[in-house]
């Protein structure tokens, strides 16, 4: 996907980064490209995510990413000017509206005038109307586990459900609030705070 659009070069911010797979690949296919690339950050709440993103960068790049364990509302916190802020891996779905709006604030800060913010995913909010809301869901299973998730609630104020993941052989679980995007309110977010703003559809 990468290789098939245009980015200015140099420094690139990836934002709810985990470990860094998709930063990295755009890091790779800039490099690929005979493009310069002299710094990689990646930021995410998950420390040991981040670990995994040094060991990553280092073997895919030849230099190790820096990391922070940042909160994505913040990141104008850095004091970074990059060139692309990426937010890819279908992380909007973590963001309220309001989150998405603190969020889009700080990247809007931490870009150089030239730079391009680039939102990944898939639009939950079609998915949603093709096959319904599922009250409870089968979302993995492999060897040593099995999880599903609850329907707990619904948050009127930041418009988001509440969902309960539980993995049923370890019983561990955890709380969390989604939105369900439509890319048409997340374009018209980004115009509050860019020039600029386009979609475009990948398989």
């Amino acid at each position: 996907m990468f290789s098939k659009i245009n980015f200015p070069e140099k420094k690139i911010l990836e934002i709810t980064g985990g470990t860094g797979i998709d930063g990295i690949a755009l890091a790779k296919s800039l490099i690929d490209r005979n493009f310069e690339v002299n710094k990689l950050i990646i930021t995410d709440l998950r420390e040991k995510a981040l670990e995994k993103a040094k060991e990553f960068s280092r073997k895919e790049l030849g230099f190790e990413a820096e990391t922070h364990v940042l909160d994505a509302r913040e990141i104008h916190k850095l004091g970074v000017k990059a060139d692309v802020i990426l937010m890819s891996g279908n992380s909007h779905p973590h963001f309220s509206t309001l989150d998405m709006i603190k969020f889009l604030s700080s990247a809007s800060l931490s870009l150089k005038d030239d730079g391009i913010l680039l939102i990944q995913g898939m639009t939950m909010f079609l998915h949603i109307i093709n096959v319904g809301y599922k009250h409870v869901l089968l979302e993995k299973v492999t060897d040593n586990k099995i999880l599903i998730s609850l329907h707990v609630g619904y948050d009127e104020i930041k418009g988001t459900v509440r969902r309960v993941y539980i993995d049923l052989i370890s019983g561990k679980r955890a709380n969390i609030g989604l939105k369900f995007w439509d890319f048409a309110e997340m374009l018209g977010l980004c115009k509050i705070f860019f020039r600029e703003t386009s979609l475009e559809k990948t398989d």
